[in-house]
C-alpha cells in the first residue's frame, strides 16, 4: 500500500475511533503541516496529542486488522492505541524530503511515550529505510519500554537493519530478560555470529549455575554445528523441565531442515515469561 492509501486509510480508522472534537484537532493540523517546510507545526502537534487525544485502546474490526497487518506486518492491536496512531499519522503528513532533519529533532527532544510511538511509527514512512540509524540509537537506550517498541510486533528491524545491528538488537533483548518471540522474523534472521554468541553465553550461564530464556535456543536453528550439537544434545538431558523439551525440539525441527515453527516458541516463551 502507497503512502497516500497509508494516510487515508488510517484517517478514515480514527475518525471512526476518536471523538468529533478529538478527530477535528488532529485534522486541523494537516495542512499546517503540509505546508510548513521548518516541521515546527508537526513538532507542536505531536506534542499536543495528549492534550487534545484520550489515550485509549481500539477495538479494531477484522478488516481494520487485516489491512492493518497488510500495512505493517506483524501489527499487535495492543501495542497501538489512539495516541500511537495518532502520532503516526502525523508523522506521515511531514514531506519525506525533509522530514528526517524534523524527527531527528523529536527524537533528542521527546518524552519516552513519545519516543516509543516515533520508533514504532518509522515503519510507516515512505523513506523509513532513511531511518536506520534511529532505530541502532534506540537499541542502546536502557529504557525497556523502549526496547519493547523497536524490537516488539515491529517489522523495521528485520527489514531493514544489518546482521551486526539485529544480532544486538536480540542479544540485549536476552541480556534484559525480555521475551524473543515477539520479535518479527526472528529465526529468518539466524545467522552464524549469532548462534555463536548465544553458544557461548548458554556455557557461561552453566557454569555459573543460572537460568536463561528458553526461547534462546532457536537461535542455534540453521547453523547447528559439531560444537552447537554437542550442547543442544546436553541440554536434552536436562532436568530443567523447559529446557529438555526446547532443546529435544530443536534438535528435531534442525533434522528435519523446518526451522520455523513460530506457535511452539510463543507458548515456551509465555511460559518462562509467565505471561
Amino acid at each position: 500500500m502507497s503512502e497516500i492509501s497509508t494516510v487515508f486509510f488510517l484517517e478514515k480508522l480514527l475518525k471512526h475511533h476518536l471523538t468529533d472534537k478529538e478527530f477535528e484537532w488532529l485534522a486541523s493540523n494537516f495542512n499546517k503541516i503540509d505546508e510548513d517546510a521548518t516541521g515546527k507545526k508537526f513538532l507542536l502537534a505531536y506534542s499536543l496529542v495528549y492534550r487534545f487525544i484520550s489515550r485509549n485502546d481500539i477495538s479494531y474490526s477484522e478488516n481494520e486488522l487485516a489491512v492493518l497487518e497488510d500495512i505493517y506486518p506483524s501489527f499487535h492491536a495492543k501495542g497501538w492505541n489512539t495516541h500511537s496512531l495518532t502520532r503516526a499519522l502525523l508523522m506521515l503528513h511531514l514531506d519525506p524530503k525533509t522530514n528526517k532533519k524534523t524527527l531527528q529533532f523529536l527524537e533528542n527532544t521527546a518524552s519516552d511515550k513519545e519516543q516509543e510511538d516515533l520508533y514504532k511509527s518509522l515503519y510507516f514512512l515512505e523513506n523509513s529505510e532513511d531511518f536506520i540509524s534511529f532505530i541502532e540509537e534506540g537499541i542502546r537506550s536502557n529504557v525497556i519500554t523502549i526496547y519493547d517498541a523497536i524490537a516488539h510486533y515491529n517489522p523495521f528491524p528485520a527489514t531493514y537493519l544489518s546482521e551486526n545491528s539485529w544480532n544486538q538488537l536480540v542479544l540485549k533483548g536476552i541480556f534484559n530478560y525480555r521475551p524473543l518471540y515477539p520479535i518479527y522474523k526472528l529465526q529468518e534472521r539466524n545467522n552464524e555470529k549469532l548462534a555463536l554468541v548465544a553458544n557461548d553465553y548458554v556455557h557461561e550461564r552453566w557454569a555459573a549455575g543460572r537460568n536463561f530464556t528458553p526461547e534462546l535456543w532457536q537461535l542455534m536453528l540453521g547453523n547447528i554445528n559439531q560444537d552447537l550439537e554437542k550442547t543442544v544434545s546436553k541440554a536434552c538431558t536436562s532436568e530443567n523441565a523447559i529446557e529438555k523439551k526446547v532443546a529435544t525440539k530443536v534438535l528435531e525441527l534442525n533434522n528435519t531442515q523446518t526451522n520455523t515453527d513460530t506457535g511452539f516458541w510463543e507458548s515456551v516463551g509465555k511460559e518462562y515469561y509467565n505471561i
